[in-house]
């Protein structure tokens, strides 16, 4: 649970009060035009599907479309039972909810909600999303194993015109496998999609004991270590995260002890990023590298977080230059004081939205919680986005963040009440329940 502190009002925390005209426009996370202030574009998401008690389950692990009108979320509640299970939906831009975790008779899947730490350092989200919404994946705890076998979390697909998930992470004789498979991530076009899985019968010829990243592809059904990919040199170590660029053609995974930019379609050999940039020490490795990591469209530009000083950071690599810039600085240039993670990126690379603890990556950040950012890397300006109607400061955590793929829309996960719009009304709310927000970013950093 989150930790409680006081409010503060809304204007003390602005500095509007005391502020002349001139410094409002510098430091107010609100602008106004002629007299009448303009509302921050923050909307709640619509998560309770028609069908199901009309109550919304509590939104986890959001995943916008290239256009940010539609959102694939994970909803946890509970059966009649009292056991806590999750199905998943996808919101659209007219409200709707549609309920995509079907059984086979066409009703709620309503799986069990069981946690997989099994998976070391699990760092990702547990939905999947390519460009379109045509299709969409996640990971649940449902199996094929036989009375008296162990069950496993899976991964499962499903385009928008099937009735039901498929099933995708069996062995080559179409079995349950024995390792838990989690952390899906599909590509923009649909083609693919990557995970990581500590079953090591899914391939054959996976003898090395870890949890290891694969690529499944849509079109033949087959399944690829990525760790042993494309006639790359193995990587050895354990996989813990997994990114894909939009066309497939790369991949980014972090394991052993090195963050590595792979390309799938042959074009050149793999990168070792700890390696290429400034951010390696003296033997050439960091000595953590964390959470899940994204690429652009292109595979160009890789958005990641890395140890610094004992505080996580975001930082931004060009495959171009071979450098890396940090995104989670101060006003001043300073590291972020605090952690940062949950990268997401443009397809066109410019904008890289997380969540961070720090108090220092803008002005007047005073409420001593988690909020989302999103950072311009062509102005190099970062802006809170986890603001309520009017500029207020979130009283609770803000946190998930997941950038649409032309940049204009951040989605993220908040319990925030008092200055947050309703999901019903749009007005604003003064009941602290978990949402999902979506935000237009024109607001922020203009078209």
């Amino acid at each position: 649970m989150p930790l409680a502190y006081p409010i503060i009002s809304a204007l003390a925390i602005l500095g509007l009060a005391s502020c002349s005209k001139e410094e409002s426009t510098e430091t107010s996370e609100t602008a106004s035009r002629g007299d009448a202030p303009v509302l921050v574009p923050i909307e709640a998401v619509n998560t309770s599907p028609a069908g199901m008690g009309g109550v919304s389950r509590s939104p986890t692990f959001p995943r916008l479309n290239a256009t940010g009108d539609q959102i694939f979320f994970e909803g946890y509640g509970k059966d009649p039972s009292g056991h806590f299970t999750k199905d998943f939906f996808i919101s659209k831009s007219d409200r709707s909810v549609e309920l995509i975790s079907l059984s086979p008779q066409g009703q709620a899947a309503s799986f069990p909600a069981r946690d997989t730490a099994e998976i070391p350092q699990r760092q990702g989200f547990d939905t999947a999303m390519d460009a379109s919404g045509h299709w969409v994946a996640f990971e649940a705890f449902h199996s094929l194993a036989a009375p008296g076998e162990e069950a496993h979390v899976n991964l499962f697909v499903k385009s928008r015109e099937t009735a039901t998930p498929l099933q995708i992470s069996l062995t080559p004789e179409g079995k349950e496998p024995n390792g838990h498979s989690v952390l899906p991530l599909m590509s923009g076009d649909g083609e693919c999609l990557a995970f990581i899985s500590g079953a090591n019968d899914l391939v054959a010829g996976d003898l090395n004991g870890q949890a290891d990243a694969f690529l499944y592809s849509m079109r033949s059904g087959k399944k690829f270590l990525l760790t042993d990919y494309a006639g790359q040199s193995p990587i050895s170590g354990e996989t813990k995260s997994v990114s894909l660029s939009s066309d497939c053609k790369t991949a980014a995974l972090y394991a052993g002890d090195s963050l590595w930019l792979m390309p799938l379609d042959g074009s050149g050999e793999k990168v070792n990023v700890t390696r290429r940039t400034a951010l390696a020490d003296s033997s050439g490795a960091l000595n953590y590298y964390g959470g899940q990591s994204a690429l652009d469209a292109q595979g160009r530009r890789l958005a990641f977080t890395a140890l610094s000083s004992g505080v996580s950071q975001i930082f931004l690599f060009d495959r171009d230059t071979g450098r890396a810039e940090l995104v989670s600085h101060a006003p001043n240039g300073e590291s972020g004081n605090g952690d940062s993670v949950t990268p997401s990126l443009s397809d066109d690379g410019r904008f890289v939205a997380f969540d961070s603890s720090a108090s220092n990556l803008v002005e007047k950040d005073t409420n001593q919680q988690r909020d989302v950012f999103v950072y311009d890397s062509k102005s190099k300006n970062i802006h809170r986005v986890s603001i309520g109607l009017h500029g207020e400061e979130g009283e609770e955590i803000s946190t998930l963040p997941h950038l649409s793929g032309n940049g204009r829309y951040v989605v993220f996960v908040s319990k925030n009440g008092r200055g947050f719009p309703s999901t019903t009304s749009g007005g604003a709310s003064s009941v602290p329940t978990t949402r999902l927000f979506r935000v237009g970013l024109d607001y922020f950093f203009g078209n």
